[in-house]
């Protein structure tokens, strides 16, 4: 039996190669690395925010129709603890193989947000071992965040755009995502 399981990890190993067109140094490249982080990176203190003390709002679906799609998941999100930006809830589930899509609760009023461009995050061929201080959430650490800041790291593809693909920064600041750094981590072709 162990050599049946052995024989079949190295057939799904090898067909891995296969389509990457036996390019083991391009995969090995490509890969996103915590020392990928420059030493000048943004950092989550630099973007501190109050803590929210209360209940949480009940949902207002009708503010963001994208949210209907996702009711159940928001209300089980809803039930937790602030864990963005100080009084918000940064809700994610997966969406495939190393995907996880994700939108914003804001725990004061209900009203949740997501962003067309940045609704969920392809994260292939990073580190295992990436991880970003306490607080990281998502397919092979895809989101980085703080309950008291309000800065969101994002490691792999947004939207699956190849072209943004790497580390990026953003801020939340008027309910919306800005991005305040990009380090590029191409696919090599």
């Amino acid at each position: 039996m162990t050599k049946i399981v052995s024989i079949f990890l190295w057939m799904t190993f090898m067909s891995t190669v296969s389509v990457l067109g036996g390019d083991l140094d391009r995969l090995s490249q490509s890969m996103i690395r915590k020392s990928d982080i420059p030493s000048d990176a943004p950092l989550f203190e630099d973007h501190f925010r109050e803590m929210h003390v209360g209940d949480n709002a009940p949902l207002k679906f009708g503010a963001d129709p994208m949210a209907l799609l996702f009711k159940t998941r928001l209300r089980q999100w809803n039930r937790g603890k602030v864990n963005f930006a100080g009084h918000y809830i940064l809700a994610s589930w997966g969406c495939g193989a190393e995907c996880v899509q994700f939108m914003v609760i804001d725990v004061e009023t209900g009203i949740t947000y997501h962003q067309e461009n940045l609704s969920y995050i392809a994260g292939y061929n990073i580190d295992p071992d990436f991880d970003h201080e306490e607080a990281s959430m998502g397919g092979h650490g895809s989101l980085h965040f703080r309950p008291n800041s309000g800065m969101l790291m994002v490691v792999g593809a947004p939207n699956e755009d190849e072209s943004r693909r790497g580390i990026s920064y953003y801020l939340w600041r008027a309910k919306t995502f800005q991005l305040m750094r990009f380090i590029p981590k191409p696919t090599k072709k």
